[in-house]
């Protein structure tokens, strides 16, 4: 990129092409403020291309918090700016890359809206819809949508099945996800890793091992998120020990973990009571793999230590972090301290909890209140149950998803 800045520097007369040309350079290599920035010192017009570029700028979600104005604030200016200019009409690639950037700035409900006022809509558009309902959490809008591209006759590409299969592993529909796995067995889709990594999630997500192991199996080829997706989804499903026999497998052939492997082995460590073998794991993962901690990992060893009521271990181990705990470190020891019913670390770590100023969910203070109602302390449970109410705060209710008749 230096180079390239410094021949655009030495052009004596800059057009459009030579300003988009720039700004693509700049999000090639990561340098999402720097495009920005190229684009707010334009002194001419901008076409579509520059546009889209920036957009899609703008729909990377680990640099939405870089823009100094924010990815969507950005994003909102250059929508306004097209209306006003009237290079949105008619531009399918434009629609398509505010739809991108809508919904994965999570504003899910404008992306809709772009996508149901488009004149023509092709695989790309019914995709990025899919795909941003999915990024939002809409898992049954994503998939209700990919029944109305079935019905318009649009045919999906691989990336719309990776959407849809993502929708099908996070909501658990099993039943929707083999339909899936089926209709591209009918329609001859060519199968690539990262649809067999998909379809290895589903399976792996919703419960059916047997399938997941399967096509983990018969992959000729298997690259890091392989590995993750049948280790995390054993580890899920209580199989801890036999996802430790696929780390030490993934070790063999010579692929390197990453973060989410770890987290994967650890729970699996958890979930099989194998505390010196988890850290063992833990060490590992920073001194041979160079892999610095994060805080799903640390929960995990809470997690690790409290299952085997080890709750003096699990306390000095938050005491020793190199970071603050956030809530979710700290919950796992509250749900060992109820497991175990230990009332005075619970209150030790309840008034942490307030001391470091967290924000205290509804099921942290229900999860204290119940503690002390089943060791009969109905004073200080109801003084729990109060500062719930006086604090506004309200506990959502618990809630399962169940498949029947693929519904």
């Amino acid at each position: 990129m230096g180079s390239a800045l410094q021949v655009f520097e030495a052009i004596p007369q800059r057009d459009v092409v030579s300003w988009t040309s720039i700004i693509c350079g700049f999000l090639r290599n990561g340098l999402e403020r720097e495009a920005v920035s190229a684009f707010a010192s334009m002194d001419m017009r901008p076409n579509a291309r520059t546009l889209v570029s920036l957009l899609s700028a703008c729909s990377k979600s680990d640099c939405n918090s870089g823009f100094e104005l924010g990815g969507l604030r950005v994003g909102r200016s250059i929508h306004g700016f097209s209306v006003r200019n009237m290079m949105i009409e008619g531009k399918r690639v434009f629609c398509n890359a505010l739809m991108d950037m809508y919904a994965k700035c999570g504003v899910v409900e404008i992306a809709r809206l772009v996508f149901y006022r488009m004149a023509e809509r092709d695989v790309v558009s019914w995709t990025t819809m899919i795909s941003g309902y999915a990024h939002c959490g809409c898992l049954e809008e994503a998939i209700g949508l990919f029944d109305e591209m079935l019905k318009a006759r649009v045919e999906p590409n691989e990336v719309t099945f990776v959407s849809v299969l993502h929708a099908c592993a996070r909501s658990g529909a099993l039943g929707l996800g083999k339909w899936v796995h089926q209709y591209m067995t009918d329609k001859n889709v060519k199968m690539c890793l990262f649809l067999e990594n998909s379809l290895v999630d589903m399976y792996a997500k919703c419960g059916d091992l047997d399938m997941a192991m399967r096509i983990f199996n018969a992959m000729p080829h298997r690259d890091v998120i392989s590995w993750n997706a049948i280790i995390c989804g054993l580890a899920m499903h209580g199989n801890g020990t036999h996802a430790l026999e696929l780390f030490s497998l993934m070790n063999n052939v010579v692929v390197r973990p990453d973060a989410i492997t770890y987290i994967g082995v650890l729970s699996a460590c958890s979930h099989a009571g194998l505390i010196d073998k988890g850290c063992q794991y833990f060490r590992m993962m920073r001194d041979v793999y160079d892999i610095s901690p994060r805080m799903e990992h640390y929960a995990c060893m809470v997690d690790l230590y409290g299952r085997a009521g080890l709750l003096k271990e699990a306390e000095d181990f938050i005491r020793n972090m190199p970071a603050m705990p956030n809530l979710h470190v700290l919950g796992a020891l509250l749900n060992a301290c109820k497991i175990h019913g230990d009332m005075e670390m619970c209150k030790r770590v309840g008034d942490l909890i307030k001391e470091m100023g967290l924000p205290i969910t509804g099921g942290i203070y229900a999860l204290i209140a119940n503690m002390y109602t089943n060791a009969n302390r109905l004073v200080d449970a109801i003084e729990v149950r109060e500062t719930l109410r006086d604090q506004g705060v309200r506990k959502s209710p618990g809630c399962s998803w169940i498949e029947v008749h693929d519904r």
